[in-house]
């Protein structure tokens, strides 16, 4: 082999490389952040799922019938199945990114990364809105609204 096929494979060589790493990083970079925000779907997700439970079973709430915005809200229901009257109490705060239920005095974290939550009523009907910002290099959040119908009274 001559000196100039030498030096010609090694810029085929080179470029192959280049190609290839530059391939790569992109994959990792496009992967880390559709799981960012698959994160942050999935907790707002977790979030809503636990206040539709409870929602759909309240019949009244601690929430402002003006339609302030509040951060936090108590449910509360009557089981009228059970042989005597029951009544349940479900909470919902953010206590950091940790959004906490307690449900009958048993506290539980049920969505992690919530940066901001807040809860209105009008005409009996629950507004949630979710905000979800997981950690890391990317700024990456989600936000959904939900709509809960409470349950009438009596």
């Amino acid at each position: 082999m001559t000196l100039i096929e030498v030096v010609i494979a090694l810029a085929m060589a080179g470029m192959i490389g280049a190609v290839t790493v530059s391939a790569t990083v992109q994959f990792a970079r496009v992967s880390g952040h559709g799981n960012d925000q698959l994160q942050a779907l999935n907790n707002v997700k977790n979030a809503a799922y636990w206040i539709s439970i409870d929602g759909q079973m309240a019949q009244t709430t601690d929430l402002p019938p003006d339609g302030t915005v509040a951060n936090s809200v108590t449910l509360q229901w009557t089981d009228y199945y059970a042989q005597a009257d029951v009544l349940h109490t479900s909470s919902y705060t953010l206590s950091g990114t940790e959004l906490e239920r307690n449900y009958d005095g048993s506290a539980t974290v049920v969505a992690r990364y919530i940066s901001s939550i807040e809860f209105s009523i009008s005409n009996r009907t629950v507004t949630v809105k979710i905000v979800s910002s997981p950690p890391g290099e990317r700024e990456i959040s989600e936000e959904r609204t939900y709509i809960i119908h409470l349950q009438p009274v009596g």
